[in-house]
């Protein structure tokens, strides 16, 4: 693939193996910035600086086929939140991405609609989960929460937590912070939806909210402030 159209109403979703991209470390590593490298290098153990070197690179990577430039060439920006942009100098066409990794696997999405969202969590099982639930639910979700069976309660759990990382994300808000300031579905019988957002963030029709399936073990979102949009799912062959 030379280069990665996307078209106005486009949205290019991409799942990638950092542990099966780390046979072609080498070119990923070339693709970054001093920096980067050096934020790598403090990663331990050796696995986990792989990993670093594999999500920066492949995104590197994808954005060259997004904006037709060189992987090398971008530089980006950290937002108050912490949430990546590319410096302005690269936003004409304006292109929005974000990025989540988990284990040994990297979520990517990328458009030209507007901001967007994603999170990526392995599934384990939590020994302090009830206390979680106290610190990022509202009420309505927390006795959502309570009619659950116990044995749907973890998949329900990620299904939350992922979905309200995306719309934080989505939005630029921190996420630490504001957990409790959005509400969402999350049990089992409930499509995907954002049902209270932060002030100023419309929830409803307005917003898509999509769940992706990277693979088993796995729990996604994507959320945008737009539904009128053709959803592109693949996976990256390194």
């Amino acid at each position: 693939m030379e280069s990665l159209d996307l078209d106005t109403n486009q949205v290019h979703v991409l799942v990638a193996s950092l542990d099966a991209a780390s046979s072609r470390i080498k070119d990923w590593e070339s693709l970054l910035t001093v920096p980067e490298i050096q934020r790598a290098d403090r990663f331990h153990p050796p696995l986990s600086r792989s990993r670093f070197i594999c999500s920066r690179g492949i995104l590197r990577h994808m954005l060259g086929l997004c904006m037709d430039l060189p992987p090398q060439s971008f530089e980006f920006f950290i937002g108050a939140h912490g949430k990546p942009e590319l410096a302005s100098k690269f936003g004409i066409p304006q292109l929005h991405f974000n990025q989540a990794h988990s284990g040994g696997l990297a979520l990517y999405a990328f458009t030209r609609v507007c901001p967007l969202g994603v999170d990526l969590e392995q599934v384990r099982p939590l020994d302090f989960l009830e206390d979680l639930v106290g610190g990022i639910m509202t009420l309505q979700e927390i006795n959502a929460w309570n009619q659950l069976a116990n044995e749907k309660r973890l998949n329900a759990f990620y299904s939350l937590w992922t979905r309200k990382e995306a719309v934080l994300k989505a939005v630029g808000a921190g996420i630490g912070e504001h957990l409790r300031d959005v509400m969402v579905s999350f049990t089992p019988d409930a499509a995907p939806s954002l049902v209270h957002g932060l002030q100023g963030v419309q929830p409803g029709e307005e917003w898509l909210m999509e769940d992706l399936k990277p693979q088993g073990g796995y729990a996604a979102a994507l959320a945008m402030p737009q539904r009128n949009i053709r959803l592109h799912c693949w996976r990256f062959e390194s």
